[in-house]
């Protein structure tokens, strides 16, 4: 059964469910591109397999897409640790008040100016109240970008699992995988 953004967002008040929305946009379509280096001249390139029209309408449903060749060109993906691990990334999403990331790519994604006035204009149980309906449906996601401080890291890890690309030397988006199991399959 295909479930509906509806069914995710129902019962959330309505500046909740868009701010959702503008953050699952915002995130699927800052796919980092591929960086030029001696080994890769496929500057234009992106880590991004979705087509422009999969990009428009993103949802829900690409974040709990376990086929990851249907999203990316090449992807690192590592399994949760625990809730803890969890926390300190959705926190970097969705920060309290008084902290606010210093990476620019947080600063150039509409969902995140808008959560950042959202924090300063009610009260701080009003935020802690937001931030526990935005995790219930970020723990609803089978994956996530995973960053240090940021929204997507593409430096090379070998703690990580690589999908796609056959050097391990380069780089290519970091993945958290909450729950499932992830595959790679291209089209034939």
């Amino acid at each position: 059964m295909h479930l509906t953004q509806h069914h995710f967002t129902h019962g959330l008040p309505r500046w909740c469910e868009e701010m959702w929305l503008q953050y699952v946009n915002d995130i699927i379509s800052g796919i980092p591109s591929k960086v030029p280096s001696r080994r890769n001249n496929h500057s234009s390139d992106s880590f991004c397999a979705l087509t422009p029209a999969q990009l428009a309408n993103a949802d829900m449903g690409i974040f709990q897409n376990l086929r990851l060749s249907d999203i990316f060109t090449e992807v690192q993906w590592i399994v949760v640790r625990d809730e803890e691990e969890l926390m300190v990334v959705f926190d970097s999403h969705f920060p309290d008040r008084d902290w606010e990331s210093e990476d620019p790519v947080f600063a150039s994604r509409r969902y995140y100016d808008d959560w950042v006035a959202f924090t300063y204009r009610v009260s701080r149980t009003e935020v802690v109240e937001a931030k526990k309906a935005l995790f219930r449906l970020f723990r609803m996601l089978c994956w996530i970008p995973w960053g240090d401080g940021g929204v997507w890291e593409t430096r090379p890890d070998r703690r990580f699992t690589r999908f796609g690309g056959a050097d391990l030397r380069l780089p290519a988006p970091k993945i958290l995988i909450l729950r499932g199991e992830p595959m790679w399959e291209l089209a034939g």
